[in-house]
């Protein structure tokens, strides 16, 4: 029979996993708290928290204490297989591959489950020869079911903030939209006045250099804002406005037709284009924000590198990705980068990467950016194959 001792001791390990638990909406904070009192409890050596990962069906290492080993386990590990079919603990003296090249003599397997579905396993290592009683059992069925609770919690704690964050970004958007169409009535009409009006100049002076240039420079600059209120426009209009058959390839060399070939001369374009297949959409404004993507790379690598187009289906959907050797991106930016007026450009508006992902957004697409200071960048998407 246990002491009262050895009660109070099990009642202060629940108390302590429930009250650190309650203190924290991250996931991965959880995960650790259970891992470390789980390894303390029982004494021991070896600990392994694996997750689910959904889109590509396999457990992977999230959490360990006293392996080196990463990385996604291997789908025909006898031991995930017994757990997930059982769906109930496993104390065993097998061996597992999970804890190479530790051979632990005991083995404790607790399935961690999230709306019903296992979507964690918490594995425990003891070197020497453990009996667990059923009151450590009960004690560690409680700590992961609290870990299970508490990763659906944090799940539901993350959609709330994606659907409050997205809500921000629309009033955000209609604001902006509303803001663009009466600055581009307001601004358009004196600037078409001033356009004439060095229109005019030009033809009274044409054989005066000195005012030539001082007029050239002027119709830079009105160009400059022109182009200014075009890309709010952009942003304001809804993105999609005809739907019709689209071959991404060919979307991609007229983009690349359109921004001009001429202009990336002394930059090597490398097209790797799989056959993927026809997908709906608006074909104009897809070209359009390809073109947004291959001026910021361009602007990016100041004449010189490499521009590399790559597509190919990935499950279910139609995969394109757009490399460039440029100047890359701070780490600390990438967060930003979509998003309205953000910009690390000195003549940059902020604009042109929140279009392509407003563009992307209405395709029911999605858009991803990975980037290394002084190494490049890569902008992915994804587009739904039977949109």
């Amino acid at each position: 029979m246990k002491t009262l001792e050895e009660k109070l001791t099990h009642l202060s390990i629940l108390y302590t996993v429930a009250a650190s638990i309650g203190a924290t909406t991250s996931s991965d904070e959880v995960i650790r708290i259970v891992l470390d009192e789980a390894i303390e409890f029982l004494k021991a050596e070896l600990g392994v928290i694996l997750l689910f990962d959904r889109e590509k069906n396999v457990f992977f290492i999230k959490e360990k204490i006293g392996l080196k080993k990463e990385g996604i386990v291997k789908p025909d590990e006898w031991l995930i297989k017994e757990i997930v079919n059982k769906e109930k603990p496993i104390i065993t003296s097998k061996e597992t591959s999970i804890f190479l090249p530790y051979k632990p003599k005991t083995v404790i397997a607790f399935p961690i489950r999230v709306k019903n579905d296992i979507r964690a396993i918490l594995l425990l290592g003891k070197i020497n020869p453990l009996k667990i009683s059923k009151e450590e059992k009960w004690i560690l069925t409680i700590m992961v079911n609290r870990l299970g609770v508490a990763l659906e919690t944090s799940g539901l704690y993350r959609e709330l903030k994606e659907v409050k964050d997205e809500l921000i970004e629309k009033e955000k958007l209609a604001t902006l939209a509303q803001i663009a169409q009466e600055a581009a009535h307001e601004i358009r009409n004196p600037l078409n006045v001033i356009k004439a009006g060095m229109y005019l100049l030009d033809k009274r002076f044409k054989s005066d250099a000195w005012f030539k240039e001082k007029i050239h420079r002027m119709e830079e600059a009105a160009n400059r804002v022109e182009k200014y209120i075009e890309e709010l426009l952009g942003l304001s209009r809804l993105p999609i406005f005809e739907i019709k058959d689209m071959d991404i390839n060919k979307i991609i060399d007229d983009a690349l037709v359109e921004f001009g070939i001429d202009r990336l001369f002394g930059i090597n374009v490398v097209k790797n284009l799989e056959k993927i297949p026809i997908i709906k959409g608006d074909p104009d404004r897809l070209r359009d924000g390809l073109i947004n993507i291959i001026r910021n790379s361009y602007e990016a690598m100041n004449g010189k590198g490499r521009i590399e187009f790559t597509t190919k289906p990935s499950d279910g959907r139609v995969q394109i990705e757009v490399f460039d050797t440029g100047c890359g991106i701070r780490e600390e930016y990438i967060k930003d980068i979509f998003n309205p007026f953000f910009t690390t450009k000195k003549k940059g508006t902020g604009l042109g990467l929140a279009i392509v992902k407003r563009i992307i957004d209405a395709h029911k697409g999605e858009i991803k950016i990975e980037s290394k200071e002084g190494v490049g960048t890569k902008f992915i998407i994804f587009l739904p194959a039977n949109a």
